[in-house]
């Protein structure tokens, strides 16, 4: 297994990652504290920060809105998850260091009123946010009625994750558990969605269930688009399967193509793995296959994955290379973020198209 080539030690636990998708190198990092860091790499000086913001940052998400609004480029506008309210913040502003007055805006989204009941992931479009909370409830806010509202139905334990469709940015999910019962309960730790509708589910029992009946690409020829996403059916088993991957919690999965995702274990094992375009009915390594495997050195739990483009002073791509980077706490509580540099050839999909 792999090392990191860059370590950044803080004194509490990080939290949540996230890359920025229009400004290379700029990756952002919450922690328990209520603190948030940015950082340029390979630089691990601390780029901008804000002070505690009074309890743990549980989610934090770049804002599309401005990645695509080629008029505010030179913002990096970030909602911040921490308690019972969500924060946008420019984490690229003049300001080196700043504090709540610094706001660009405050949501205080419908939740159950209790006082243990926090905010935990949030999802981000162009025009809604979905978020979920410890009571198992799941709401979306609408960033442009600025109104909010929670799901008919929700969840009987935690509501821990949640993603937006990306074809579809007015649909999305939000599960919390899968499959039977076993030592580890196989809640749902982590949600990704490809660009194309696939999804990807990892447990809390160490498997990842991959689900491609909502994707255009996996769609029979002549098949028209239907009116809602069906990402979570599994009628075909050669377009749905469950993978054991690992012995214990996977607290991250990520889809970096269609036909490649990255996985990250609680204990710090990092999985590149590539995905056969049909599963196979029998031998589960017909369909999945790990590419690079990378191990964390300080952390001892993990809580946190991301990815990012990797570009030199110039802005041109070095080695068509991409960050990965993760987060958690040592040995002796302190927090750390661990990154690793991966080769774009990882990362490239299978020449054949699915249905061949």
């Amino acid at each position: 297994m792999e090392g990191p080539i860059i370590t950044v030690e803080s004194p509490d636990a990080c939290t949540s990652l996230a890359f920025s998708s229009n400004k290379d190198n700029f990756v952002v990092a919450g922690f328990q504290d209520g603190t948030v860091r940015s950082y340029i790499l390979p630089n691990q000086r601390v780029y901008r920060a804000i002070r505690p913001l009074g309890t743990e940052v549980s989610s934090l998400k770049f804002d599309p809105r401005k990645a695509s609004d080629t008029s505010s480029t030179s913002k990096q506008n970030v909602w911040i998850a921490c308690g019972k309210q969500i924060l946008l913040f420019d984490i690229d502003g003049d300001r080196l260091v700043m504090d709540r007055k610094d706001v660009s805006e405050v949501v205080s989204p419908v939740m159950a009123i209790d006082d243990d009941n926090v905010l935990n992931q949030i999802a981000v479009s162009n025009s809604r946010i979905t978020y979920t909370c410890d009571s198992g409830e799941v709401g979306v806010y609408d960033l442009i009625l600025k109104t909010s509202d929670l799901m008919k139905t929700s969840h009987s334990n935690i509501a821990n994750c949640a993603v937006f469709v990306p074809s579809r940015p007015s649909e999305g999910t939000a599960p919390s558990s899968c499959g039977t019962t076993s030592l580890s309960p196989p809640f749902v730790l982590s949600l990704s969605i490809s660009p194309s509708g696939c999804i990807a589910a990892s447990t809390a029992d160490g498997r990842i269930w991959i689900g491609r009946e909502g994707s255009k690409l996996f769609r029979s020829e002549g098949k028209k688009k239907r009116r809602k996403w069906e990402g979570l059916r599994h009628t075909d088993p050669t377009l749905a399967r469950e993978f054991d991957i690992a012995s214990g919690p996977i607290v991250a999965v990520e889809f970096i193509t269609e036909f490649v995702i990255a996985a990250l274990t609680l204990s710090g094992s990092v999985k590149i793995m590539r995905l056969a375009p049909s599963f196979s009915l029998q031998a589960c390594e017909e369909s999945i296959s790990t590419i690079w495997e990378g191990s964390t050195h300080e952390i001892r739990k993990t809580n946190a994955l991301a990815l990012g483009p990797r570009s030199n002073v110039e802005g041109i791509m070095k080695n068509a290379e991409y960050w990965l980077a993760v987060g958690g706490v040592g040995d002796r509580g302190q927090g750390y973020i661990e990154i690793w540099t991966i080769p774009a050839r990882f990362f490239q999909s299978l020449e054949v198209h699915p249905s061949t």
